[in-house]
């Protein structure tokens, strides 16, 4: 369920939104159906200026999920800064199918 509205189970194994200027508000929407696309792999999200709101809440949700099967994420350059950094290592902590992070070029430094 996405806001109380029932989904069918999808069997989308790979997300591609690349620049679709979707923003901090597509990227909450993201993360707010994480639970219902659980048979995702692959996240394609680069060029849509998520924030740390956008990108904190994916991650988090994602982190909340046990049933995602993300297996690799394609963060170059993406702005990951300290505050997303957080989120995404909760994330990448207990994710048990992660297995490639590429998080070259972004401003990861500090407590991060």
């Amino acid at each position: 369920k996405f806001n109380e509205i029932p989904i069918k189970e999808n069997l989308l194994t790979t997300l591609e939104l690349p620049d679709k200027s979707i923003g901090i508000v597509g990227g909450l929407v993201v993360a707010g159906l994480m639970p219902a696309m659980a048979s995702l792999t692959e996240v394609e999200l680069r060029g849509n200026r998520l924030g740390d709101e956008g990108w904190c809440a994916i991650f988090d949700a994602l982190r909340d999920n046990p049933q995602n099967k993300i297996t690799k994420w394609d963060l170059f350059g993406r702005g990951i800064n300290p505050t997303i950094a957080k989120s995404l290592a909760a994330y990448m902590a207990v994710s048990a199918s992660l297995t490639e992070a590429d998080v070259r070029h972004n401003n990861i430094s500090g407590d991060g």
